[in-house]
């Protein structure tokens, strides 16, 4: 029961962290996008070739530069296994002792569609 609450609550945690940087993604990319000189005159103008697949490619390198910029500012940079800072040793014998051991139960049975040892494995991993 401590376990689940615990899970619960860092999951909540961790889902106002990701709304947070959500918001902050879309806010930081939106003023960056704003700030992007949009090639309206290839629209009306008649120009070379040449010169309407530079406007267009300079624009979408704007794009490219805007969308990497926004990330680098607002996506935090972490080893992928930082953020499982609840996961401990008692969760990693569950995982071993239930879900690998139904996946492998699953699977030597030939890996069946639908079957009670399935509906076993996929409530395990909830």
């Amino acid at each position: 029961m401590i376990i689940l609450l615990s899970l619960t609550l860092c999951t909540i945690t961790l889902c106002m962290l990701v709304l947070k940087i959500e918001q902050l993604i879309y806010q930081t990319t939106y003023d960056k996008l704003s700030a992007i000189d949009v090639p309206t005159h290839l629209l009306t103008s008649v120009a070379s070739v040449d010169a309407a697949s530079d406007g267009i490619n300079r624009f979408y390198s704007d794009i490219v530069q805007c969308l990497w910029d926004s990330s680098l500012l607002v996506v935090p940079r972490k080893k992928r296994n930082s953020y499982k800072f609840w996961w401990d040793e008692e969760l990693n014998l569950i995982k071993k002792n239930q879900a690998i051991h139904s996946f492998n139960i699953w699977k030597n049975v030939g890996k069946p569609q639908i079957d009670l040892m399935l509906c076993a494995l996929i409530n395990i991993r909830l």
